[in-house]
């Protein structure tokens, strides 16, 4: 990563967040410990925010490029092995699906043993989940805007029968 797009990541709004939630406790507790009115251990507190700080940079900043590099090799394998991609795709839609069926059928076993998510039993949750599931098994789009959406499989490319002809 070249000094340009480091200056540009430090200024992306992910970071800005990391800046502004350091800056305001590390405010916060050194204007209790400058007043007098916090805790005498707030000197901790001051020394939490600031030793956190870069290390919350650092990972934030290994996930951006970590998923830039990702983006990059969708892009890659979009055009060179869409058939690929396409099988991946589904293979995790399919382990995502009986993910979601295990856990609707544990939410409703625990849900019928006498378990509640206030104010409500929690085998109601699990009908929900297994209504998505099912929802998903018959193909309607449950992953819309989100890492598996069915709108983002790559297009493959017709394939033409040697004996068919190709209108001029």
């Amino acid at each position: 990563m070249n000094q340009f797009s480091f200056w540009k990541y430090l200024f992306s709004p992910q970071a800005l967040l990391i800046h502004f939630l350091c800056l305001a406790v590390g405010g916060i507790f050194t204007y209790e410990f400058l007043s007098g009115k916090g805790d005498p251990e707030a000197v901790m507190a001051i020394l939490f925010a600031v030793g956190a700080w870069p290390i919350m940079l650092g990972l934030s900043l290994w996930s951006f490029k970590h998923d830039h590099k990702m983006a990059v090799t969708e892009a890659k394998q979009r055009m060179r092995e869409p058939e690929k991609l396409l099988r991946e795709r589904e293979l995790q839609r399919k382990i995502s699906i009986f993910f979601l069926v295990g856990v609707a059928l544990l939410a409703i076993y625990f849900g019928r043993q006498g378990w509640r998510i206030e104010p409500f039993p929690l085998q109601y949750l699990g009908y929900l989940f297994l209504l998505v599931a099912s929802a998903g098994l018959v193909g309607i789009n449950i992953w819309k805007s989100g890492p598996l959406d069915l709108n983002d499989d790559p297009v493959l490319p017709p394939v033409f029968d040697e004996y068919e002809e190709l209108d001029p």
